[in-house]
């Protein structure tokens, strides 16, 4: 079951990565500070997916509870700084 609901976490991390991936092709040109918040949005989602995922496997059972936890706090500071930014 905690399997579950990290891989749950973990692809509903992405969103904050997908909203960043609009922005930046949103914005035009002219508009350099919203591409560079986008991008950002879009590298801190990648890198937490992929440390995630690679330490969860590494991990051993009975201390996933943290991987879990950690995950869910890093999303929501990466849906905030999405929004305060914007």
């Amino acid at each position: 079951m905690m399997t579950v609901g990290f891989f749950i976490l973990l692809f509903v991390n992405l969103i904050p990565g997908i909203i960043g991936l609009i922005i930046y092709f949103q914005a035009e040109s002219d508009e350099r500070n919203i591409k560079i918040i986008g991008r950002n949005a879009m590298f801190r989602s990648a890198i937490i997916f992929v440390i995630c995922l690679c330490t969860y496997f590494f991990v051993p059972e009975n201390k996933r509870y943290l991987m879990l936890f950690l995950l869910a706090v890093y999303m929501i500071f990466n849906v905030t700084l999405i929004r305060l930014k914007k």
